[in-house]
């Protein structure tokens, strides 16, 4: 297998650097060559050494234009094949051009003192006057693109200037002019000037641009041709990248959501998921925390399965993965498809359960070659503090704790230590990204190629820190170095195309949970103590907390990991007929990863084990996912009738190993397993699975007014027990294009207007690889006989069900685009409706079954999901302003139909029994007692239902069943970590040259668990508390916080009640960008293509009710990292790393 990677990586890479001279020959036969800077007494020396030399016509040529300083013009087709031996040696131009022309036949045309035209001997030879020197036509194609040159048929050259400009009378740089009806054409300049050599027959200049109208222009006798183009408003005519190929909007049927990948790219983040964040709707993404290199979740419609993997697929220019986390450059990205329903997801079968993010990156496009800069350089920083008690509040707080408690009050203050351990943890941290890149490609009709060579480098730094005993500072990091060749080409009917992508990251990753930690830590004990091994202060009789120092938990060990990523693609696709096509691509997925953990001597918390020496953990592994897809496509039209066809079987493997190796014992810093002298282990293990599967989708439309498409996958997957293997996954979906309806004709305010409806059927293959083989304990011995012999034994403690099967979801969609004043305003909506069964759940059964490990699973749970979404834009501009708002809205509903019914639908408990699951109910929602206040008098203890060991100044709780006592039956409800709203804004303003982005985001109706809550305000384990907290010292002093008491025997410090549970709704300030573009007239000056410079804002501010560090949270998280096997623990806040604010600044350059 070592030897294929090999192979296969050696191949994407070659293909694409085999690519780029190519283009570069092809583009210099179809353009004049760019000026040369070289003196022209040294050229003939140099020349006179290979003048005689047999060599191309065009060869010959281009060293005369680098001679000379001067510009040829001619047909391909006319020097296809010539060969000359001409010795230019000593001649002027005029001789060695007529010696040349001479010898081969031909003959030339002057055009100006810069430019001639090569062209057959029939027509006129003529040495035109040079030409004034503010008319000089610049070499052929402008400085701004190519220019194909006139045939040997067309004897006569006219030359055409002008302008293209947008709406409001700005150059357009980038746009296209072509002579129609032939290849001959160029593309504007920074200004949006151009000059164009056309035949003298040419009758029409066809311009065009991306986000404008196409327009045809007469040519008469014009020799100057200005042109304002309009914007294309016609949203449903773009092109939108799909499951297995792409598709006019106006024919999709399906629910997809489209990311605006310029405005998402302005959120600065190592991964795409992040990005992403409150710009589609239906798109729930939450922080995993803000560690360096982190990943956020994301989930598209809600929980679809107890399973804990709940994210989508992706599809990177067609390979098929499991993630696109912080490995993966996101500056690479073209376009972000977001598939939603069945109908759209169908065709990835049992991945498709979750949904799908397609993913294409940039190409190369026709024209000269581009070099692109993108680069920004920032600084980070957590900018909530918590209210956090110092020395003398924090002694008053446990003083009175230690004496409601009936104990002797310890020496809390000896040492005078008074540490501020969020000061000494929280620090700034940089973050930058740099990415450069070349790109070009020609394009002459049947023959075209286009290549793109970049790479990147992103760094980020954490904002909290270690400190050694002697000084050293020591941070988590991450770091990535990527390049991507993407490159391809057509020749006639033969298109081969590839992208090949390289990345290599190195991190150091946050140890424990610091943000937990920094919370409980006293602020009597100090960050170094040299009486400990560790050389750290931690807890001790004085001042007994079993919190862990977070200073030294970042510094004392090392958990470090290296990755190398190859994420590759090649393909190539050849037209049987001009309607059919077939397409076998290959593409590869690889990846292997390195992670030491060092743990030094010494412990960092009171009473914890203290090992003498270092303890290292190795684990290496490696990951192959390959794909191989063959594909037949077929797109026929008939009338008004167009039928499209696609046929597809493809085959995926899953390959993946890993060993893991243990030592403890090290005496000093050496990072190697034989430097232990006890203890060694090892483990391991070798996954290979894979999937095999048929295709198939059919697409009619009638008169580009009604659509119908079906689609079928036929997936084999080799976790499944062999009668249970294959499963089918159907989907229907019709659409209306309602505005080409006679009655809708010259409507003034509708511009579109189209309904859709899907139902499909989409799967999940939800367990690992052998999770279904029997588990074998060995050393089971037994006494056999009648010698008392003790004979080894082994027996199957683990029983399986060999009739599990897929997980299925079937979703309802209806849902309806539209257009309204010209396109100034955009609306889709959709409503869905999902039901996932069959899903996998674990069913109890008692041990004298003969299972005594983890239950097995059946396929008996139920969920469903409902929601609406909406996406609302509206634009306009008013002279030199303009401006867009653009909002994202979801609303979520799931609900549990079933559990397990042989055990009576049990609800499944999660977090220490405060999260419930239940029929008829959430996933996951709080169930705790819930308060009613604070005890003031015995009297109202007496009046109230009975509660164990109150006392006054003791937690008041509802006796929510009426039973006259409080215990866990009275805990309730009140409420879930989903929220019932999700919403985005972004907002774009722009005047001349500057430009103003705005983004908020935000959820609510949701609710979070405060662990930090919990741990400052229980009162009855010594840790720090709030400084802004008031506690019960007597009637009427408080009526939400008890007394605080050591050793508390009440429900005071209880975890499951609501004191500790809080909303969750927020809205922030996700980006703030303010830029400036380059003049036309400054970058003429510098002579680049364009200029952006700008400063960013990220994270700025957050408003919300939430008193812990941030609200955006995910679940129960350890170090920064999603907890997987907790799938019910959502909106669980346990020191989740908080999102830092950024501060950058940043350039765009092309050249």
């Amino acid at each position: 297998m070592k030897n294929q990677y090999i192979t296969f990586s050696m191949l994407l890479v070659g293909v694409g650097v085999y690519a780029i001279p190519q283009l570069s020959a092809a583009q210099l036969l179809t353009r004049a060559q760019t000026k040369s800077e070289s003196s022209t007494d040294r050229q003939p020396a140099r020349l006179a050494d290979r003048s005689h030399s047999n060599r191309s016509v065009k060869k010959a040529l281009a060293e005369l234009e680098k001679r000379f300083n001067i510009n040829f013009a001619y047909d391909e087709q006319l020097l296809a094949g010539r060969n000359t031996e001409a010795d230019f040696t000593g001649l002027s131009l005029e001789q060695a051009l007529t010696h040349l022309v001479d010898s081969q036949g031909l003959g030339y045309r002057q055009v100006n003192n810069k430019l001639f035209v090569i062209q057959a001997s029939g027509a006129a030879q003529q040495v035109s006057k040079n030409l004034a020197a503010g008319n000089a036509l610049p070499a052929m194609g402008t400085p701004a693109g190519e220019s194909a040159v006139p045939s040997a048929e067309a004897p006569q050259v006219r030359r055409i200037t002008g302008q293209v400009t947008d709406e409001n009378g700005q150059g357009l740089p980038g746009a296209n002019v072509i002579e129609k009806g032939t290849s001959t054409g160029t593309t504007t300049d920074a200004t949006g000037n151009f000059v164009l050599n056309v035949s003298d027959g040419a009758t029409t200049l066809t311009v065009s641009s991306v986000g404008y109208l196409r327009q045809d222009v007469a040519i008469g006798n014009q020799t100057v041709i200005n042109v304002q183009l309009a914007p294309d408003n016609r949203t449903l005519d773009e092109v939108v990248v799909v499951s297995y190929g792409t598709q006019k909007r106006s024919n999709l049927t399906e629910a997809v959501s489209i990311v605006n990948t310029a405005e998402a790219k302005k959120v600065q983040a190592a991964s795409v998921v992040d990005q992403i964040q409150g710009r589609a709707a239906g798109v729930t993404v939450a922080s995993t925390g803000g560690a360096p290199g982190s990943t956020a979740s994301i989930k598209i419609r809600g929980s679809s399965t107890f399973g804990s993997n709940q994210d989508p697929i992706y599809i990177i220019d067609g390979v098929i993965i499991g993630s696109a986390s912080s490995d993966f450059n996101p500056n690479d990205i073209e376009t972000v498809t977001i598939l939603k329903d069945a109908a759209a997801t169908a065709l990835y079968g049992s991945r498709g359960m979750n949904g799908a993010i397609v993913i294409t990156t940039k190409r190369g496009k026709a024209g000269k070659p581009t070099i692109e800069y993108n680069g920004y350089y920032g600084v980070q920083n957590i900018a909530r503090r918590l209210p956090l008690a110092s020395r003398d509040q924090y002694i008053r707080t446990w003083t009175a704790a230690y004496q409601n408690g009936n104990l002797a009050v310890p020496d809390f203050g000896a040492g005078g230590y008074n540490t501020d351990w969020q000061e000494e943890l929280i620090k700034p941290g940089a973050i930058t990204d740099h990415n450069v890149s070349i790109s070009g490609g020609i394009d002459n009709g049947a023959n075209k190629s286009n290549y793109r060579i970049s790479g990147g480098y992103f760094s980020q730094d954490g904002t909290i820190r270690g400190r050694k005993p002697d000084g050293t500072e020591v941070s988590p990091y991450f770091k990535r170095y990527s390049a991507r060749v993407n490159a391809g080409t057509t020749r006639g009917k033969l298109t081969i195309s590839e992208s090949a992508y390289l990345a290599y990251t190195n991190e150091r990753r946050v140890i424990g949970q610091p943000f937990d930690n920094v919370i409980r830590m006293p602020p009597t004990i100090p960050v170094f103590d040299p009486n400990n091994l560790s050389g750290y202060g931690y807890g001790s009789a004085n001042n007994a907390t079993f919190g862990t120092n977070p200073i030294g938990q970042q510094a004392k060990d090392d958990n470090l990991v290296n990755s190398y990523k190859l994420l590759g693609n090649i393909y190539g696709e050849y037209a049987i007929l001009p309607w059919l096509t077939y397409r076998l691509s290959v593409g590869l997925d690889f990846s292997n990863y390195q992670n030491k953990y060092f743990t030094r001597p010494g412990a960092l918390s009171y009473n914890s084990p203290s090992a003498p020496n270092g303890i290292l953990d190795d684990r290496n592994g490696r990951f192959f996912n390959t794909l191989i897809e063959n594909t037949v496509n077929a797109n026929k039209t008939f009338g008004r009738h167009q039928i499209s066809l696609l046929l597809g079987y493809t085959r995926q493997r899953f390959d993946q190993n890993e060993i893991y190796s243990h030592t403890e014992g090290i005496v000093g810093e050496f990072y190697q397993q034989g430097a232990g002298t006890a203890s060694p282990r090892t483990d391991g293990f070798s996954r290979i699975s894979g999937i095999v599967s048929y295709l198939g989708r059919i697409n009619y439309t009638y008169d580009d007014r009604y659509n119908i498409q079906a689609n079928l996958r036929r997936d084999a997957s080799s976790n499944f027990p062999k009668d249970n293997q294959v499963a089918y996954f159907p989907s229907v979906s019709a659409a209306w294009n309602i505005n080409k309806e006679a009655f809708m004709q010259n409507n003034p305010v509708i511009g579109d207007l189209r309904l859709r409806a899907s139902y499909g059927s989409v799967g999940n293959q939800a367990i690992d690889p052998y999770s279904l083989d029997p588990t074998i304990q060995p050393n089971l011995n037994y006494v056999l006989g009648g010698g008392n012999v003790i004979v080894a034994g082994a027996a199957n403690r683990q029983l399986q069900n060999s009739n599990l099967k897929w997980e299925s979801k079937t979703t309802t969609d209806v849902g309806v685009d539209a257009t309204f004043l010209n396109g100034k305003i955009q609306l889709q909506a959709d409503y869905f409706y999902s039901l996932s069964k069959n899903l996998l759940l674990r069913v109890p059964l008692p041990i004298t079954a003969g299972n005594q490990g983890d239950n097995p699973y059946d396929n008996l749970g139920k969920i469903e999901n409902k929601g609406f979404e909406l996406s609302l834009t509206y634009q306009d501009k008013k002279g030199d302003f303009r401006y867009s708002l653009n909002g994202q809205l979801t609303s979520i509903r799931n609900k549990v139909l079933q559990l397990v019914p042989s055990n009576g639908n049990q609800p499944l408990y999660g977090y220490g029994q405060i999260t419930r699951t239940a029929v008829g109910g959430s996933l996951a929602s709080f169930y705790v007692l819930r308060q009613n206040g604070i005890f003031q008098t015995q009297a109202e203890i007496d009046a109230g239902p009975k509660q164990p060991n109150v006392t006054p100044g003791d937690v008041r709780y509802v006796d929510t069943n009426g039973d006259g006592t409080i215990n866990n039956d009275d805990r309730q409800i009140v409420g879930t970590p989903f929220p019932k709203l999700e919403y985005g804004a972004n907002i774009s303003l722009s005047y001349k040259s500057f430009d103003l982005t705005l983004f908020f985001q935000g959820v609510s109706g949701n609710v979070l668990f405060n662990r930090s809550r919990n741990w400052t305000d229980r009162f009855d384990d010594v840790q720090n508390v709030r400084s802004d907290v008031t506690f019960w010292t007597g009637p009427g002093s408080s009526n939400t916080t008890p007394k605080p008491i050591k050793g508390d025997q009440t429900l005071n410090p209880a975890f499951n009640t609501d004191r500790w549970v809080e909303s969750g709704a927020y809205g922030r300030l996700r980006t703030a960008q303010l830029a400036y573009n380059f003049s036309s007239a400054m970058l003429n000056r510098l002579k680049m293509g364009s200029a952006r410079v700008y400063v960013n804002a990220q994270n700025l501010f957050t408003i919300t009710n939430y008193s812990g560090y941030n609200p955006d949270v995910v679940g129960d998280v350890g170090s920064g990292q999603q907890n997987q096997s907790n799938f019910i623990g959502r909106g669980i806040d346990q020191g989740n790393y908080p999102v830092p604010r950024v501060i950058s600044a940043g350039l765009q350059l092309s050249f």
